[in-house]
């Protein structure tokens, strides 16, 4: 739209395009940043989050694929983004990592990429015990969640430095883009409110089936050596 254009520092008059053809690579920042953080179904943080939730009913082994492929698919779409914002940033000679959005961006990003890393070894392959497990279970729900909701501050951050760039004093005076940029920060929370109320509500979560609670007492037999009726 056209707000967004001129948000993110393009003009949406054809005879500008020669001036301000560089700024798009900012608009690939923006777009690459708020799909993988935050907005895009499917591309979002909030998409691996809710897999367990939407597909509750469905086979474990599917849910845990898909979970783990949606967390692939948004770590390549935040890499895209951060090779866009430096690319950016050195051909326009802006000085890198200086503001609150972006020490809060490469936070996000080291911190999904060691969720992933993590969740990987624990719940992927077979070499983490059963009582491992069941320990780090929680704490991997949580750190999902709190990366989670640091992705959404995070998008605010920048959407807000974004209208100080390019309105500057004009902010203040309730321009349109202003205004709609404002109203996408108040979608925004909306959306991380309704995704950490799916998240909290215990009739959302996963029911374990009983051919699944029967694998997972012969996985306990395994790597502990112990029988679960002994326990």
């Amino acid at each position: 739209t056209q707000w967004t254009l001129k948000l993110c520092g393009i003009s949406v008059c054809p005879q500008n395009k020669p001036k301000t053809r560089p700024g798009i690579h900012r608009t690939a920042d923006q777009r690459w940043w708020a799909g993988a953080g935050v907005v895009a179904p499917g591309r979002a943080p909030s998409a691996p989050l809710l897999v367990y939730r939407v597909f509750r009913n469905e086979a474990k082994r599917t849910t845990k694929i898909l979970h783990g492929l949606l967390h692939v698919l948004a770590f390549v779409i935040a890499l895209v983004g951060l090779v866009a914002v430096f690319d950016y940033h050195r051909k326009k000679g802006i000085a890198d990592l200086y503001s609150l959005h972006s020490w809060c961006g490469i936070l996000v990003f080291v911190l999904f990429l060691a969720q992933w890393l993590v969740g990987l070894g624990f719940f992927l392959f077979p070499g983490a015990s059963f009582s491992l497990r069941s320990r780090y279970r929680p704490q991997h729900v949580f750190f999902g969640a709190a990366i989670f909701l640091l992705s959404v501050g995070t998008a605010l951050l920048g959407l807000k430095e974004a209208l100080l760039f390019q309105l500057g004093t004009k902010y203040s005076a309730f321009e349109s883009e202003g205004i709609l940029a404002n109203v996408l920060g108040l979608l925004l929370v909306a959306f991380g409110a309704v995704v950490l109320y799916i998240l909290t509500r215990a009739d959302w979560k996963r029911p374990l089936q009983a051919e699944e609670q029967a694998l997972s007492m012969d996985f306990k037999t395994l790597t502990e050596g112990d029988s679960p009726s002994s326990q």
